[in-house]
Parts: C-alpha cells; sequence; structure tokens
C-alpha cells in the first residue's frame, strides 16, 4: 500500500483541514460554508457527513470513504493514531496514501525511468567498446592515446547527452499531452443538425450531450454537466469507403472529472435505452486519445481482428486483450473507437 492520511472527520477537524490547505474553490479539498458539514466520495459519489470514516489522497486531495479505499478498518485505525501523531517528538510523519486514479499515473514515471536506465546502459556499453578499442591501439603501438581519440570520446558525450535530451523531451509533450486531453471526452455518431446557423448548430449539440448525460445516469435528480466547451472536429475525409457522408464527431470539455466517470461508467447504457431516440442510441463515447494513444488503439483494434478470426470472443480491456466473458452484456469496458 502506497501510504495514507487518514481521518475520523469530526466536524471541527473537517473545518481546521479544510481552512489549512487551499481556498481554490475548484480544488477537491475545499470545502463552501454551505457544504462543510458534508462531502461526497469520488468513487461511489455517495454524500456522507462529515463524522464518516475516510481517507484523503496524497496526490489529488479527494476525500475516499473508507469501504472504495478497500483499506481494511484495523489499518485504518492504526493509521490514524499515525497521523494524530505528527509533529510530536517521536517524529511519526504519518503514512502516504495515493487513490486508485492518482495510482494509474505512476507507470508513466516508471516507464521514464526504465528509458533512461536503458540508456545509461547503452552508453556504458559504447565507452567499454571505446576503452577497449583504445587499449589495443595503445598495444599495437606503444604510446599514449591521441587526441583524435580523446575528441572521439567528446563527440560521443555530446551524441549521447543530445540523445538523453530528446528522450526526456518526448516523454515530457507526451505526459502534457495527455494532462491536456484528460478534462475531453469524444462523441461519435452524434445527429448533425442542418441549420446555417452556427450558434443554433451549437446549442443543438449541447442539448443531445446533456440528453445523453441524464438518460444514462442512474440517479433520477442529476442536473446538466458542467462544461467548458463543445465543438465538431472536421473529419479527415468527408466521406468514407461506402460514400457516406462522415459524421464530425463532437469534442466536449468538462469542468470537473465526476461528469466524465459518469458518461464512461454508464456508456454501455446508451445503446437500446428507450429514453433515446433511434439516433442518439447509435452515440459512442471515447476518451480524447493522443496521437500516441491512437497509434496503440488501433494495432490492439487490429490485433483483436486477428483474435476473433477463429470464432472466440475477445474484446479490449485497460488496454489488454482479453477474452469476453459468457455472462457479459453490453459494450466492453475500455473499447474505444479510432478516430
Amino acid at each position: 500500500m502506497c501510504g495514507s492520511r487518514t481521518a475520523i472527520l469530526s466536524r471541527e477537524k473537517m473545518a481546521t483541514k479544510v481552512t489549512t490547505t487551499r481556498s481554490s474553490s475548484a480544488s477537491g479539498r475545499t470545502k463552501t460554508a454551505k457544504s462543510k458539514k458534508n462531502w461526497e466520495c469520488p468513487y461511489c459519489t455517495t454524500s456522507y457527513s462529515s463524522d464518516v470514516k475516510s481517507i484523503q489522497c496524497d496526490t489529488c486531495d479527494s476525500w475516499v470513504c473508507l469501504s472504495c479505499s478497500k483499506v481494511p478498518e484495523d489499518m485504518f485505525d492504526l493509521m490514524n493514531k499515525m497521523e494524530e501523531s505528527k509533529g510530536a517528538d517521536s517524529g511519526c510523519k504519518g503514512i502516504k496514501w495515493v487513490c486508485r486514479m492518482c495510482d494509474k499515473s505512476l507507470p508513466t514515471l516508471k516507464e521514464m525511468n526504465s528509458t533512461l536506465g536503458t540508456i545509461m546502459q547503452s552508453n556504458n556499453d559504447r565507452f567499454d567498446a571505446i576503452e577497449e578499442q583504445m587499449k589495443k591501439v595503445e598495444d599495437s603501438i606503444s604510446v599514449k592515446v591521441s587526441d583524435e581519440v580523446t575528441n572521439l570520446k567528446e563527440k560521443l558525450l555530446v551524441d549521447i547527452s543530445a540523445e538523453i535530451d530528446k528522450k526526456i523531451d518526448a516523454k515530457c509533450k507526451a505526459e502534457s499531452d495527455r494532462r491536456y486531453r484528460e478534462m475531453n471526452l469524444c462523441f461519435f455518431s452524434v445527429p448533425v443538425s442542418e441549420d446555417p446557423d452556427p450558434v443554433v448548430r451549437k446549442e443543438h449539440d449541447k442539448n443531445i450531450i446533456y440528453s445523453l448525460y441524464r438518460a444514462i445516469d442512474k440517479d433520477e435528480s442529476v442536473g446538466d454537466p458542467q462544461t467548458r466547451n463543445i465543438f465538431r472536429l472536421r473529419p479527415a475525409q468527408p466521406t468514407n469507403p461506402a460514400g457516406e457522408k462522415n459524421i464530425p464527431v463532437v469534442k466536449v470539455t468538462f469542468a470537473n472529472k465526476h461528469d466524465i466517470r459518469i458518461f464512461l461508467t454508464n456508456s454501455r447504457n446508451i445503446k437500446d435505452n428507450p429514453k433515446l431516440s433511434k439516433d442518439m442510441q447509435k452515440i459512442i463515447v471515447s476518451r480524447d486519445l493522443s496521437v500516441k494513444e491512437r497509434e496503440e488503439n488501433k494495432q490492439l483494434r487490429k490485433d483483436l481482428n486477428e483474435k476473433n478470426k477463429d470464432g472466440k470472443k475477445f474484446t479490449i480491456r485497460n488496454g489488454k486483450i482479453v477474452p469476453i466473458p459468457s455472462a457479459s452484456v453490453g459494450a466492453p469496458d475500455g473499447a474505444t473507437p479510432s478516430e
């Protein structure tokens, strides 16, 4: 377990925790005067009172209920005691803990570390080869290594440094692109308005997205999602191989991750949903994939088609090809359409 910041949140302790963290109204840890007495778990989306046992993520500062955190209650009590001992002479700093969503970003750091380790090993092999060559030259002519060999080493160091910078820059750009897209969702096969006024067309798309949100969410009292921008992407090709007109993809930028989770978790409820029209039942929801992710997804779908040729039933879940359980119903989790 990665560790924990825990608390049995009394009303006074919750108020103190909120006051001493951040003042931004967008923060998951910040509570308004109206909501200090209650809070919502981001995983089960249940509202709790302040005295319910919960754990705060050290990365995103979200409070998670004990049930969704998967932390045993006896372990929770132990971590809570350690949290209370912070600042004491014992020097205890508590245990760090991260939620499931934040934990998914850790493989990115591991990949960067693995890449740098591979480069360093390759560099060591090159240096060993150069030193062996230098030794052979010294043995054959019985003289010191010439300035040319020294210059060769210096040039090699420059080339290696440039290669490392290039690899790191590529990783940083990929991570930046991922973060830029994490608040976006793409909606495929959204019916198009034929109105010539672009404002009317945009309002039409907004109404469809909002209606879709209310239709698939199990909580019938839910309101509209909070969006920052809704627009259509221009298709790369105006028509498909069958000669039909390609429908532009609708990209939506949301104001919070809660609405994104509702769409992704309940997207399988779109097909055959009696609350939706036949055209809206064809809508497919996908994360906004980066160029690299789209390439990987395209290759996954190619491999999936090969596996399904033998009559077996496979699907894509969490970036991997897995067998479809006989009892599974609806669209597979993690299966996203390629752009």
